[in-house]
């Protein structure tokens, strides 16, 4: 997976959740910034009137993304627990674990 001078790579989590695969997922964020990537956590269960990160991970700094850019030169990254919105993204290079 190439990473190009305009990419931006989406984290995506679950709004509101607490447990050790968010916090890892925000840890990875927080590792890609550092590290001078361009990436954003992406939420996109969350409701419109809810801030979906929870305060135990605001610590991480982490941007968030309200929208996702599905262009080729953008990375997204699904935990196994949200694979169903793989078959909605169509440009964006993607990368899932489990």
């Amino acid at each position: 997976m190439e990473i190009y001078e305009n990419t931006t790579i989406y984290i995506t989590c679950p709004a509101g959740k607490v447990s050790g695969g968010p916090e890892l997922l925000h840890q990875l964020c927080s590792e890609l910034l550092r590290r001078g990537l361009h990436a954003f956590m992406w939420y996109p269960n969350a409701e419109a009137d809810k801030i979906p990160q929870p305060k135990v991970y605001r610590k991480y700094l982490v941007p968030t993304a309200e929208v996702l850019s599905d262009r080729p030169e953008n990375i997204v990254i699904l935990p196994e627990t949200m694979g169903e919105i793989y078959g909605h993204l169509h440009e964006i290079a993607k990368s899932s674990g489990g």
